[in-house]
C-alpha cells in the first residue's frame, strides 16, 4: 500500500469515528432536552405534531431531534409556511440552539467529508 492508500484509510476512520460520536450526540440530545423543547415550542406545530412520546423507540427521537436542528438552523422556509412560530425560536435558549445548530452542521460537514473521500478516492 503506497502513502496515500494509508491517509484514505485515516480519514474513513477519522469519519467512522465522527459519524458515531455524531450519532450518541444525537441520542443523548434528543433524551435530554426532548422535554425543554416541547416546552419552550408550542406555537410550532411541526414539532409538536413529530414530538416522540416516552414510549417511542430511539430511532423515532434520534429522527425528530434530528429534523428540530434543521428547523432550528434553517428556519425561514418552515415559518413561511406557517409550520414554525418565529418567537418560540426567539425564545428557545441559546444553549439548547448552539447545540442543535452544532448538530446539525456536524452532519453536513461529514456528509461533505464522505463526498470528498469518495470523488478523490475514484480518481
Amino acid at each position: 500500500m503506497s502513502f496515500v492508500d494509508h491517509i484514505y484509510i485515516y480519514f474513513m476512520g477519522y469519519i467512522v469515528t465522527a459519524l458515531i460520536t455524531w450519532i450518541g450526540a444525537s441520542l443523548y440530545l434528543a433524551h435530554s432536552l426532548r422535554q425543554k423543547i416541547i416546552e419552550h415550542m408550542k406555537n410550532s406545530t411541526l414539532v409538536i405534531l413529530t414530538a416522540p412520546d416516552t414510549s417511542q423507540s430511539q430511532w423515532k427521537k434520534f429522527i425528530w431531534i434530528n429534523n428540530v436542528a434543521s428547523y432550528i438552523t434553517h428556519p425561514v422556509f418552515y415559518i413561511k409556511r406557517g409550520e414554525l412560530c418565529s418567537s418560540d425560536i426567539q425564545n428557545l435558549p441559546k444553549p439548547i440552539k448552539r447545540k442543535l445548530v452544532a448538530l446539525r452542521w456536524a452532519i453536513l460537514g461529514l456528509v461533505m467529508c464522505i463526498a470528498m473521500y469518495f470523488v478523490f478516492r475514484t480518481r
